[in-house]
């Protein structure tokens, strides 16, 4: 009689013992890098005497600006490229810069000759397999400005 409670148990160690080890979350460099983004939302709030409005900045961007893509590089290194429709059918089809995150990766940092030279921190909301939205935000004493901007993985 004792024998089944030890074999079923047993055979419920065995069991339990078998589990998959689940696989770790990718990293946050490993999910920037694997694919290109493609913006398409960019919101903008002004919350000024305690009344927030917002507008939906993209709305008013050119069709040649919607189709660009951005690839960041495990080597740091961020590429923009125009897409097929250029708006400047002059320029460069590509512009480049730097990213990196900050110390505890809540930030992504970029610097390009097109945000001035500049570092700007844009505040990392969500970073995912298809997901990213990066925010920043200015505070001009008691009235705050952010944007949000959404992109794709493509």
């Amino acid at each position: 009689m004792k024998r089944l409670p030890i074999a079923i148990l047993a055979l419920a160690c065995a069991f339990t013992g078998c589990k998959k080890e689940e696989e770790a979350a990718p990293s946050k460099t490993s999910l920037l890098t694997a694919r290109n983004w493609r913006l398409i939302a960019d919101v903008s709030s002004i919350t000024s005497g305690g009344k927030t409005t917002s507008y939906d900045e993209f709305a008013d961007y050119d069709e040649c600006e919607k189709d660009n893509f951005t690839k960041f590089s495990s080597d740091k290194k961020v590429t923009v490229d125009e897409g097929k429709l250029k708006c400047d059918p002059n320029g460069d089809q590509q512009s480049s810069g730097t990213w990196d995150f900050n110390s505890d990766q809540t930030k992504l940092l970029l610097d390009s000759p097109d945000l001035g030279g500049v570092v700007i921190p844009f505040e990392l909301v969500e970073l995912g397999a298809n997901t990213m939205k990066l925010r920043i935000t200015q505070t001009l004493g008691a009235d705050s400005y952010s944007e949000i901007y959404t992109f794709s993985a493509l």
